[in-house]
């Protein structure tokens, strides 16, 4: 049996406790920008196994720890998605309807414009974090920017 959608339940990543400049590797904030979600390797295993298509969509999704920019580490990337994955922070709620005969029909109801959504995902969720080793080999942030 293979699954015809999935659906990803989380938050958007510029809804988070705290900024940037407070955060360190070991004062993590209980969000979805420190947790990077939806992260690309769950996106990745999702479109691996569900059967169906939907429309090419630009998504936002978490990147790996180790992924570096230059000197600095970069938390989102932009990608398209034309797999059935959908996802509340792309999609805003999610609407799975099914019928008797077996038919599929997922609807979307954005929370925010797409340009309202394009502008916040742009001002926090790109910012990328240049960190530095003290000493003790304590990480620490030096400074951060957006993309």
């Amino acid at each position: 049996m293979t699954p015809r959608a999935a659906v990803i339940s989380c938050g958007r990543c510029y809804e988070r406790e705290d900024k940037v400049k407070d955060w360190a590797v070991d004062k993590q904030g209980f969000d979805t920008w420190s947790y990077r979600h939806p992260k690309e390797s769950t996106l990745d295993l999702l479109a691996r196994g569900v059967s169906d298509r939907r429309p090419p969509t630009e998504v936002v999704v978490g990147t790996p720890r180790n992924v570096k920019h230059r000197t600095t580490w970069q938390r989102f990337r932009r990608r398209q998605v034309d797999t059935a994955v959908y996802a509340t922070a792309w999609d805003g709620d999610v609407v799975v309807s099914l019928t008797l005969e077996g038919d599929v029909q997922v609807t979307t109801v954005p929370t925010l414009s797409p340009a309202e959504q394009r502008r916040r995902e742009d001002a926090f969720c790109f910012e990328r974090v240049k960190w530095q080793s003290d000493k003790d080999g304590v990480l620490g942030v030096v400074s951060s920017a957006n993309a």
